[in-house]
């Protein structure tokens, strides 16, 4: 089962985190979430 989140991508933007700011959200866009089954 793949539950973790290895990386995530904002508008074709890889992130360096996984973690986003509310003003991100608030401005739209796409994000995608690619999974694992091991913690990164």
């Amino acid at each position: 089962k793949n539950v973790y989140v290895q990386k995530m991508v904002l508008n074709g933007k890889l992130m360096n985190s996984l973690f986003i700011s509310h003003a991100d959200i608030m401005n739209g866009g796409e994000i995608t979430f690619y999974m694992g089954s091991k913690h990164r």
